[in-house]
């Protein structure tokens, strides 16, 4: 989710190649995007302790169809069964407030970015 500005297009050159990225809650090293993006397991560093997160790979098509669940609740204002939230699973609930608290927290990264010049 954190690297939705990325996608398989996505190249660096040697030079750049451990050019850390900050993201929400870390910073990553360009070679991981290559891979996470290329559907590989990937790694970033945790901001506070500076450890690796190793994350497995992800599977494009299964990320999508669950971002478009959160992207139709985010737009439309409105839980896929219409009803409220005693009538989803916790799963589902659980998901849309994962994609919206990453959804908050990298809108105040950039907000912070452009603050800093």
């Amino acid at each position: 989710m954190l690297l939705l500005g990325f996608d398989s297009t996505f190249t660096t050159d040697s030079t750049w190649w451990n050019k850390p990225e900050e993201i929400p809650d870390g910073f990553i090293i360009q070679r991981e995007i290559v891979k996470a993006v290329n559907e590989k397991p990937f790694f970033y560093n945790d901001a506070e302790t500076g450890k690796p997160i190793r994350l497995d790979a992800v599977n494009f098509e299964e990320f999508n169809f669950y971002y478009q669940i959160w992207e139709d609740f985010f737009y439309l204002k409105v839980l896929p069964h219409g009803k409220g939230t005693l009538d989803e699973r916790r799963w589902l609930l659980d998901l849309i407030k994962i994609f919206l608290k990453t959804y908050n927290s990298v809108e105040s990264m950039i907000q912070e970015k452009a603050a800093r010049g």
